[in-house]
């Protein structure tokens, strides 16, 4: 299932504006995503909510070396001579996407502000997901378990901050 999704993806590298889209997601998506995570200790409001997404980005992206330890899978332009990665990427194990891990993040964090918050969240997120299969680098389960173990991390330092503040 994983080959055929990938290869949908893949097969819609026919018009050069997409290409230049998925380019732009796949490399700004995830720096813009942990930008806006900052951004969002600024305010009060968002404050807690930035620090769990924070802890969570730490977390999750150190599970994933674990875990790329444990689950050395290659990327699909190393596994498929007619997938080109079609930007350079170093042949590293590609399970669990650290962008989806970040990208998991992200939207959880936009889905505690609510309101459109929330679709602008899952519309990008699902871009900058899509894009990193788009690009050769992985394959549609590995964003989708690093956005899982995103999600997770987050609501565990989210619990344990919600839980330390009535406490208080």
């Amino acid at each position: 299932m994983d080959e055929v999704l990938l290869r949908w993806i893949y097969d819609f590298s026919e018009a050069a504006w997409w290409d230049q889209t998925m380019f732009f997601f796949s490399s700004w998506g995830y720096k813009l995503a942990i930008l806006f995570i900052l951004i969002s200790l600024v305010w009060k409001q968002t404050r807690w909510t930035g620090f769990a997404g924070m802890a969570a980005l730490v977390l999750g992206l150190t599970l994933s070396q674990v875990l790329r330890w444990l689950f050395p899978r290659e990327r699909p332009f190393m596994v498929f001579e007619t997938v080109e990665e079609l930007l350079p990427k170093e042949a590293t194990a590609s399970f669990p996407s650290e962008q989806g891990i970040t990208i998991g993040v992200f939207m959880i964090v936009l889905w505690q502000f609510g309101g459109a918050w929330r679709w602008i969240g899952i519309v990008l997120g699902m871009l900058v997901m899509v894009s990193r299969v788009y690009v050769g680098h992985h394959y549609v389960s590995d964003v989708l378990v690093g956005a899982a173990l995103g999600i997770l991390c987050f609501m565990i330092f989210h619990k344990m901050i919600v839980k330390r503040r009535k406490a208080l």
